[in-house]
């Protein structure tokens, strides 16, 4: 990457590195970009921290890309951060500084696509895991993040293969991946689904990102067949059961699950 091209992202994803030209003497400033080949002249920092902040508010809403709102998309995860004292402003900030999102833009700026919520996923487990060492708070963020990428994929704004989330597999028409947590984690309160159950029982929960975006509960005894039959039989057409879509090409193992009332 060009040195100026590097100097620009800096300066518009890092509130460390502005904040840290702003310290300096002018004429220490004026040295320093006279470094990265920059006359002193061409910066305005009111102006790039103005233009800054519009890029992190356009990117965490997803509105340059067709992505989802980072901050729906992860509202648990984020409080988890908050009762913990990183509010919802510097956890976005140390995001845009993480290597996790430095891997974003190295592949961006190739003309790659690259999902930025599955970037928020790595950057929160790998770079901040101590916040999410609980079995609650690190299922919430395993939850969230499968919801809005398979979410994103099922959008097509995105391509299968730019996504390497450990919890999904792809098969031959999309990505699915199961999570087993209690109920209260991946069931918003007050839905119906919710109402049937115990908070605290542990649920199967399916995620899937094909035709269509599919995503809810499915009983323990279906988990082994339907990973299964993603691997054999692709999911791809629609059938409805224990209130999700559950799909798959016609082999004669699936139909005759089907058959029975199996799956």
């Amino acid at each position: 990457m060009d040195t100026e091209i590097q100097l620009l992202y800096r300066l518009v994803f890092s509130r460390t590195f502005r904040q840290s030209l702003a310290d300096m003497s002018m004429d220490q400033r004026k040295a320093f970009l006279r470094g990265w080949g920059v006359p002193m002249e061409f910066l305005d920092l009111a102006e790039v921290s103005r233009f800054a902040d519009l890029t992190k508010n356009m990117l965490i809403a997803g509105l340059d890309r067709g992505g989802s709102e980072l901050r729906s998309s992860y509202a648990a995860s984020l409080r988890i951060l908050e009762e913990q004292g990183i509010n919802e402003d510097e956890t976005f900030d140390r995001f845009l500084e993480s290597r996790a999102f430095d891997k974003f833009i190295e592949i961006e700026s190739h003309g790659q696509s690259f999902c930025l919520e599955e970037a928020f996923y790595r950057f929160a487990s790998m770079e901040l895991p101590r916040y999410f060492n609980s079995c609650d708070a690190g299922l919430t963020l395993v939850h969230e993040s499968l919801h809005c990428i398979t979410r994103r994929l099922a959008s097509r704004s995105i391509s299968p293969e730019s996504v390497c989330h450990p919890l999904l597999r792809s098969t031959g028409c999309g990505k699915g991946g199961i999570l087993l947590a209690p109920r209260r984690i991946v069931q918003p309160a007050g839905t119906e689904s919710a109402r049937n159950g115990s908070d605290e029982e542990n649920i199967v929960y399916f995620y899937f990102a094909g035709r269509s975006f599919i995503c809810g509960e499915i009983p323990p005894s279906a988990q082994a067949i339907i990973e299964f039959a993603m691997m054999l039989d692709e999911p791809i057409a629609t059938r409805r059961r224990y209130g999700i879509e559950i799909v798959f090409r016609g082999s004669r193992v699936a139909q005759r699950l089907i058959s029975l009332g199996i799956v």
